[in-house]
């Protein structure tokens, strides 16, 4: 459930004006593990997000943080802006 929450939010804080390139099952009621760009474990806890050359806007929420599984994040040649938040550090994976 967290999971879906820091989704959520990473998507909304990543969006303008629904700018994606591809963004088929976010926020829909499919399992996160089945949203373009979200890789999970066997367990269906996320463990990689995916989301290069998306056309992603804003800067990342501080709630990433909140998926304690994640351990690959691939968004380059994106527009993002910002600081890395520092949650991203705590993560164990």
């Amino acid at each position: 459930l967290l999971d879906r929450y820091a989704l959520a939010v990473v998507f909304f804080s990543l969006t303008e004006q629904f700018s994606w390139q591809n963004r088929t099952g976010w926020m829909t009621t499919a399992s996160v593990c089945n949203w373009f760009g979200v890789e999970c474990d066997e367990n269906e806890h996320v463990i990689g997000i995916h989301l290069q050359n998306n056309a992603l806007t804003g800067k990342i929420p501080t709630q990433i943080g909140l998926m304690t599984h994640l351990s690959t994040i691939d968004i380059h040649n994106n527009a993002i802006s910002g600081t890395v938040p520092t949650e991203l550090g705590l993560l164990r994976d």
